[in-house]
């Protein structure tokens, strides 16, 4: 997935060390025993499909191909269409070889908790 911030091209990679990352993003800790593995990709499917802008901000942070300051990407992030750049991280997960059978189980799993 190719996005453009501030006139710089963008690449969002889906590779086991970004996987670990949003993991480690979105997983938590308990009594000093984390939790986390496989949690990232169905955190950012849940809040993708929220629309939130936080977890459209981690995600992007985690994935991309370069290093990209917080208040740059806020400030890009906030000029968007936060619904059409949802819809477009849902889509990369849903056809990356290293996250389409995650999606594929955290849509199975919000479908039998509605």
């Amino acid at each position: 997935m190719e996005l453009t911030i501030n006139e710089k091209a963008v690449k969002l990679i889906l590779g086991i060390k970004q996987l670990r990352v949003l993991d480690k993003t979105f997983g938590m800790e308990v009594k000093g025993v984390k939790f986390g593995f496989g949690a990232g990709v169905s955190q950012v499917v849940q809040g993708a499909k929220n629309e939130n802008p936080v977890v459209l901000f981690d995600f992007i942070k985690s994935t991309s191909n370069i290093a990209l300051g917080d208040i740059e990407l806020e400030n890009w992030l906030f000029e968007q269409d936060i619904e059409a750049l949802s819809k477009k991280v849902l889509d990369f997960l849903a056809t990356s070889k290293a996250t389409k059978t995650a999606y594929k189980k955290a849509q199975d799993e919000q479908s039998d908790n509605e």
